[in-house]
């Protein structure tokens, strides 16, 4: 490239603003060249080292490792000083062969351009005045001063009319200028982000000096405004310690950019001194920061503090270390001798020999010891109080030649710490004593959940009893009926304890013990007679007893066996003891209880197996079937293990097969949903489709979650014998109960008028005999129609005939014909004048007249109001409201069962405390009582409309019974599976059949 006039100093010229040094290793100025030719100050890298030398750089490397040959370090370059090099004598036969020169050639150096003239010159004398201007500078100049003396020799030498040198600002984000040389690059700002000049980018990733010249090409839009005219730029990357800390870049000012690598490879020598400075610049900040702070926390150290110097002089010293040594703040320390403030405080030792000045850790340390952590007691003058302290020293020494400029000692009062230790020592050896004792407890907790058999159960209690209790033997005991003692387990028990028997009678303190519920001790002397023989024949000179309790019954006992009489137990031992006892006891326990319970389940399994119904089990989540009894093997076919391969084939009603896992064992699984009464089909190749009622609902564990399901199902076969045997009994009754009846009452009447027309008086009460028959014939009869509807309400065959009514006209007429049941009664009716319905108008006037007798029945008077009004949904509703004392709450859902009488009105327990009783009325005549199939009846006709029949709280006291229905009633028809007999189902909750006569069963 172009080159400018030199303006460069020559090599040993001293620079502008820094004076050269003499070398750069701080020899002095009068020291000699190393050769011929080569000034004062002269360094050497250690390549150059070995070819002056003669020898291979293994050899100096060696040295250098070893001490042998100094070096001083510029960054990673290591330079060897002229005069350190001309001293060292190299051991050229232990070079390794391969690398030994075969005769020196101390004339061949490097000889490179100058940074100025560019001249070829030594390499020598170049590094060497660069140095000398570089060190000076580093030295004397502040850090901007500095870098703007290396930027402006960086430009003079590499012939560039701009330089700048930039530094990564603390974000890690952006750039700033810290220096620069020769025309400015005027568009870039003191900071700029990296990613906004794109060339900065490619900078960061260089490992050397190099040259970019595209960069007007590749930069981008923005680079080429904020480096307008830039083709290439020369750039070196300021690192130290492998951290990138900034770099250097500039550039001819348009002109093309070319160096050679040597220059290149200089370019990086100056950089690197650049990184140097900055880093140093940056420890400098640091570390005057942490003086500041180190000094202003020295004060307040709670650690007493004192430095000497070589003379033993006291340097250094805080407010601790005046407390330590009993000294006020107002006495000055620094400068007096150590040895005679020190002087003042006893030093001794824990055994109690005495501690002489000069062997305390800090004149030691400044012998050249260092002192770790080495503890004494201290006595302050005029305190009598003793005080234990840790004290650490260590000697302060040149940085240059190692010599001893004094020693700092650091003291701890630790009289505090000294007794929360051994307090902490005794406290953790009973916490390690607790532990093993808790974790014993846990051992055999843990065998007892495991599953653990008891005898194992009661082994690992007998070792953990004896070991822990510093026992010679162990044994337990389980107790009989008969209260004989009979051993399980022990430990180092010989015989073995498993072959021991003991009468209850030989072990009184064992009793004892049982009688406290708490472990006790006792020794030879205490033990009574029968006991000592005990002890005699096992070695034994004191036994610890712990009583094995549950529910407050002894089921056990443990002994632990001591060969000392000297050993008693503490209360925590007894403690321990009682807990590893509670512990053999839930074991024993739970394995009685599981032993019951098994008992338990087996025999609910040969109940189940034995049911007549089938009945099937699955598991959640995964529906997996564990249990299927004979009935439901029989009924699908098939062993348990096929049907939890295969899973359930059912289908519902229709016959539609249900999807797998979505059968109704499945969902109520998933629910938790109980699906009773519901009809299923299950396929059969031998028996054909097998249609079955069946129950599914959940198993529910303690906390109320799904745990399984269970199904029962029966198989309609089974429902069809039953209910033709009830069709049977019913024309049973029929024809067995009725027929006499009605001819028994056709002859009674046939005799009545025959003495009635004989018109003698005499006969008048054979006349009133007869006349009270034929109404006991009639409430016979009455009573034999009552049960035969009870029986068809049961099967859902009520005789009921379905037609257009007028409901008004239906409640006057009940209300009329229930005038004369009770003087102390008075009815009213709130119709309105029609209400046309479709019903069975006989049967709701069945239902009326029932509600209506037992308003009379069940209170003592008062007014019976009967009312009819609409309801929302096509329905209406009858309601009958007395004045009675009510119906509590716990009565109301039992009215309707079949046979349940109320309490009457002379019933007390019913009776409201506001409203006494009124005298009850006399009874109509033909009334029935004991029953209770009235309101069952009543609300089996409801049902069977369409409807229901509920009980409330009547507005103003007593009773409300409402009777809602539809105002078209269509009950439901089904096919009788025997002669396709249209039945009514008086269980029906909806109209749904065609106004009909249906007959439930023939006379």
């Amino acid at each position: 490239m172009a080159r400018r006039p030199n303006t460069q100093p020559q090599p040993g010229a001293e620079p502008d603003g820094a004076r050269a040094i003499a070398t750069a290793d701080g020899a002095p100025d009068g020291a000699t060249g190393a050769r011929a030719g080569v000034g004062r100050g002269d360094v050497y890298t250690m390549a150059e080292a070995a070819r002056l030398k003669g020898v291979s750089y293994h050899t100096v490397s060696r040295a250098v490792r070893r001490g042998k040959l100094p070096v001083q370090r510029l960054g990673r370059m290591a330079l060897v000083a002229a005069e350190d090099l001309r001293a060292w004598e190299p051991m050229r036969e232990r070079a390794p062969r391969k690398y030994r020169r075969r005769e020196p050639n101390p004339d061949v150096s490097p000889a490179l351009l100058d940074l100025a003239s560019g001249e070829r010159v030594d390499l020598a004398r170049r590094l060497s005045t660069l140095y000398e201007v570089l060190h000076s500078a580093a030295a004397e100049l502040p850090l901007p001063e500095f870098l703007d003396l290396l930027c402006d020799r960086l430009g003079q030498a590499l012939d560039f009319r701009r330089v700048e040198i930039r530094g990564v600002d603390a974000s890690g984000r952006g750039v700033v200028r810290l220096a620069a040389h020769g025309e400015p690059f005027a568009e870039l700002p003191d900071r700029v982000g990296l990613n906004e000049v794109a060339v900065f980018g490619r900078f960061l990733v260089l490992d050397q000096a190099a040259v970019i010249p595209d960069v007007a090409t590749t930069g981008g839009t923005n680079t080429a405004r904020l480096l307008p005219g830039v083709t290439a730029l020369f750039g070196a990357p300021l690192r130290s310690a492998g951290r990138l800390l900034g770099f250097v870049f500039g550039d001819c000012a348009g002109e093309p950019v070319s160096l050679t690598q040597d220059q290149l490879g200089l370019a990086q020598v100056l950089a690197d001194q650049a990184a140097v400075a900055l880093e140093q610049a940056r420890l400098r900040d640091v570390e005057g920061a942490r003086s500041e702070l180190l000094a202003g926390a020295l004060e307040d150290l709670s650690e007493a503090v004192c430095a000497v110097d070589s003379a033993g002089r006291i340097t250094l010293t805080n407010a601790a270390d005046r407390s330590l040594l009993g000294i006020g703040a107002d006495e000055p320390l620094v400068g007096k001798d150590a040895r005679t403030v020190l002087g003042r405080v006893q030093r001794h030792a824990h055994d109690g020999t005495t501690i002489p000045v000069e062997a305390s850790p800090l004149f030691r340390a400044l012998g050249g010891e260092r002192v770790a952590d080495e503890r004494y007691v201290v006595v302050r003058p005029g305190d009598s109080a003793e005080r234990m302290v840790a004290v650490s020293a260590r000697p302060l020494r040149d940085g240059r030649d190692g010599k001893i400029t004094g020693a700092v000692a650091i003291a701890r009062d630790v009289t505090a710490e000294t007794v929360a230790a051994r307090q902490a020592a005794e406290r953790l050896a009973q916490l390690e004593t607790a532990a093993a004792r808790a974790a014993a407890v846990a051992d055999v907790s843990l065998a007892v959940n495991a599953g653990t058999d008891l005898p194992g159960v009661m082994a690992i209690a007998a070792d953990r009893l004896a070991e822990l209790l510093g026992g010679a033997s162990a044994a337990i005991f389980f107790r009989e009926a008969d209260g004989r003692m009979i051993g399980q387990a022990g430990y180092r028990f010989e015989p073995p304890a498993e072959t021991v028997v003991l009468d209850p009678v030989a072990v009184p303190t064992t009793m004892v013990a049982f009688a406290r519920r708490a472990p006790l001790h006792y020794t030879y002397a205490e033990a009574a007679a029968s006991e000592r023989i005990f002890f005699d024949r096992y070695g034994f000179r004191s036994a610890t007893i712990a009583p094995l309790i549950v529910d407050g019954e002894l089921i056990g006992v443990a002994y632990v066996n001591h060969a000392s009489d000297d050993h008693r137990p503490t209360a925590d031992d007894l403690a321990f003891v009682g807990a590893l006892a509670a512990q053999c006891a839930v074991a024993i326990d739970k394995t009685r209880l599981m032993e019951r319970s098994e008992a338990a389940h087996r025999k609910l399994l040969a109940v189940v197996d034995q049911l007549p119904e089938a009945v099937v089990i699955a598991d959640a989540p995964d529906g997996k079937l564990v249990l299927a009894n004979r009935a439901a093997e029989d009924l699908w076919g098939a062993p348990l293990d096929v049907l939890a391969a295969r899973g359930l084939p059912v289908a519902d009603a229709d016959g539609v097969p249900f999807a797998p896992g979505d059968g109704p064992l499945g969902r109520t699984l998933r629910t938790g949903d109980e699906r009773l009464g519901e009809a299923l089909t299950i396929a059969r190749d031998d028996r054909g489709v097998v249609t079955v009622v069946a129950n599914h609902a959940p198993i529910l564990d303690a906390g109320g979650r799904i745990v399984g399901a269970v199904g029962v199902l029966q198989d309609v076969a089974q429902l069809r014998a039953i209910d033709k045997a009830k069709d049977e009994f019913l024309s049973v009754v029929a024809h067995e109960l009725r027929n006499p009846l009605t001819s028994l009452r056709g002859n009674l009447q046939l005799l009545l008028r025959r003495v009635r027309r004989a018109d003698d008086p005499s006969r008048a009460e054979e006349a009133d005999r007869m006349e009270a028959i034929i109404a006991q014939s009639d409430r016979m009869g009455e009573l034999v129609n009552r049960l035969l509807d009870v029986s068809r309400a049961d099967l859902g065959r009520l005789d009921l005939s379905f037609g257009a009514g007028d409901a008004a006209a239906v409640v006057r007429r009940a209300v009329e014909g229930a005038q004369g049941l009770s003087k102390h009664h008075a009815f009213s009716a709130a119709v309105p004048e029609h209400f046309p319905v479709v019903w069975d108008g006989v049967r709701v006037e069945q239902v009326l007249s029932n509600l209506l007798g037992n308003a009379v029945k069940y209170t003592g008077g008062g007014e019976v109001r009967v009312a009819l009004e609409e309801r929302p949904g096509d329905h209406f509703a009858i309601t009958v409201d007395d004045q009675g004392p009510g119906i509590p709450d716990l009565l109301k859902g039992r009215l309707f069962d079949r046979y349940y009488r109320a309490p009457s009105v002379g019933d007390h327990s019913h009776e409201r405390a506001d409203s006494p009783a009124a005298p009850a009325p006399p009874r109509p005549s033909g009334s029935l009582e004991g029953l209770g199939i009235g309101l069952y009846i009543s609300r089996k006709i409801a049902l069977a409309h369409g409807g229901d029949l509920s009980v409330e709280d009547a507005p103003g006291g007593g009773a409300r019974f409402v009777v809602e229905l539809p105002r078209e009633a269509r009950p439901p028809r089904r096919v009788d599976d025997r002669d396709g007999t249209g039945v009514t189902d008086a269980s029906a909750t909806g109209p749904r059949a065609t106004p009909a006569r249906v007959s439930a069963v023939a006379d």
